[in-house]
């Protein structure tokens, strides 16, 4: 059985190459963005609806979290057939010092949740140094 479907293993797995598909729904991809500007941080969500998304912002912690369901029911003299599926996602990240909590927005295009999180002007970068592992 295996040679007659040689690619449906590797996908099962969560050790193959596209990792566990179920931590990708409940722990979406996280891009960050550093600008002059602000951060922007995008998340790869598709099948959601603006709706289903909470965002907030406390104590230097952003916080995004979403739940969607869908249920589908036939009915007919013979039978009654029910699907439901539900997905749901949390994700914190820890704000810097120089942003600016009480304006961050948020916009949702094609699968794709961008927020946007305003830096102060007058915020000085950090000082970065290189550490060689010996």
């Amino acid at each position: 059985m295996s040679s007659f479907f040689p690619n449906m293993a590797r996908f099962a797995s969560p050790h193959g190459p596209v990792g566990d598909w179920r931590m990708q729904i409940a722990f979406p991809p996280v891009n960050i963005a550093r600008e002059e500007e602000a951060f922007v941080v995008s998340l790869a969500v598709p099948g959601y609806d603006k709706s289903d998304f909470t965002i907030s912002a406390t104590n230097g912690m952003l916080t995004v979290s979403a739940e969607h369901g869908e249920s589908l029911e036939e009915q007919t003299d013979d039978y009654l057939h029910r699907e439901y599926a539900r997905q749901s996602f949390e994700r914190q990240l820890t704000l810097p010092a120089d942003t600016i909590e009480e304006a961050i927005t948020a916009t949702y295009d094609k699968g794709i949740l961008v927020i946007t999180v305003p830096r102060r002007a007058d915020a000085t970068d950090v000082k970065t140094i290189e550490v060689t592992v010996d």
